[in-house]
């Protein structure tokens, strides 16, 4: 056999054991997708002029600034951040409180936003 087709079949039998393992990086989430969550399903309530229980989720910044019972986004940690546990419903106090829940989808983008650092979008 020569060396031409050795490589060959060397190089085709390792992109069959391996070539499919490779996964492409997941996208990551930015918070114009979360805005638009949060603008289509939560500012009823939380918006600059009602404030809810004291969180404006009309900005960045409002968000950021967390409610009256403090932060509601750990960046780096969303299964930690209120917001994530309110939407989810895992202790009791369900948002949107007077709405149909959150998509699974929506709050996956949510968690997976605050998971990677709950940045601003440049």
């Amino acid at each position: 056999m020569n060396f031409g087709i050795c490589l060959g079949l060397t190089i085709f039998v390792a992109s069959c054991l391996f070539g499919g393992q490779t996964r492409p990086p997941e996208a990551t989430v930015s918070y114009k997708e979360v805005d638009a969550i949060f603008r289509q399903r939560c500012m009823p309530c939380h918006s600059e002029k009602r404030k809810a229980w004291g969180m404006d989720l009309s900005s960045y910044e409002g968000l950021m600034a967390g409610s009256n019972n403090g932060e509601v986004v750990k960046p780096g940690n969303g299964a930690k951040s209120q917001l994530v546990v309110v939407i989810k419903d895992t202790k009791g106090l369900r948002m949107p409180k007077n709405g149909r829940p959150l998509t699974q989808k929506q709050i996956q983008l949510i968690e997976k936003w605050i998971d990677a650092g709950a940045k601003k979008d440049p």
